[in-house]
């Protein structure tokens, strides 16, 4: 009968391995799928991100053509009002 319990004893241990085992990919799959919700949300807060740095460089961008033009219009009609003058 001893052998038989050091059989039975193996079967158990080798249950709780597998239990253990069982356990731990369980936690590496869950820290997996909350890994890739994090970073799915981080990549949409990212593209968010660069699309409104996008809109306010091409607004300043319009803002200094727009200044240059006014600038220039500003001068050139100096120009004209000073030769209209002499």
């Amino acid at each position: 009968m001893p052998i038989m319990e050091g059989a039975h004893g193996m079967k158990l241990g080798q249950i709780k391995i597998q239990e253990m085992a069982f356990i731990l990919v369980a936690l590496f799959i869950f820290f997996a799928l909350v890994s890739i919700i994090y970073l799915s949300i981080a990549g949409s807060r990212l593209t968010d991100s660069v699309e409104n740095l996008r809109e306010e460089e091409a607004q300043a961008i319009a803002r200094k053509i727009a200044y240059y033009f006014w600038k220039k219009q500003k001068k050139d009609c100096h120009w004209y009002l000073s030769l209209g003058t002499h």
